[in-house]
């Protein structure tokens, strides 16, 4: 069997799957997605392989956002017809451009609003990032009622405490 990981090393996650994927005697394709993102070829190769292995039409790619790369491409990967939505990974993305990550989300708007503009004109929602500090319901608050100004169609979560504000 081949095995292809779209790893991010930093990952608390991805490193965790690699590691029971190598337990399990397997040797995986390793690609570290931040340095080299998926390409739009890539993501019809995903699509022919769903496919192949006779997945429903309605299962459909919901594709991350977080490399300047991805945003470059926005408009190309919501074209696609297997993409049904666009998760922004706002951390990624600000590491990647060297951002810094502040109250506002100044250094990251043009590029929030780039992904927006290609969902909206393919039609698709798009995701909001997540909010780091769990701990400030006020922030996490001001940082939705942001994104749903923007025109954001929800937002990702990575606390369970977030989800009731």
């Amino acid at each position: 069997m081949s095995i292809v990981i779209y790893h991010n090393p930093e990952c608390g996650t991805s490193r965790n799957v690699l590691m029971i994927i190598e337990a399990a005697d397997y040797k995986p394709t390793v690609i570290e997605y931040l340095k080299t993102p998926p390409t739009v070829a890539e993501l019809d190769a995903v699509s022919a392989a769903l496919d192949a292995a006779g997945a429903p039409k309605e299962m459909m790619i919901w594709a991350m956002i977080e490399t300047p790369t991805a945003i470059l491409d926005a408009r190309a990967i919501c074209a696609h017809p297997r993409v049904a939505v666009l998760v922004m990974g706002t951390n990624d993305l600000a590491k990647e451009l060297r951002a810094a990550q502040v109250p506002g989300r100044a250094p990251l708007f043009p590029h929030l609003a780039t992904a927006l503009l290609a969902a909206r004109e393919a039609g698709k929602p798009v995701l909001d990032g997540v909010y780091n500090d769990i701990k400030n319901a006020e922030g996490f608050t001001a940082e939705c009622r942001q994104g749903a100004d923007m025109g954001f169609d929800g937002k990702t979560l990575i606390h369970p405490d977030q989800v009731t504000i």
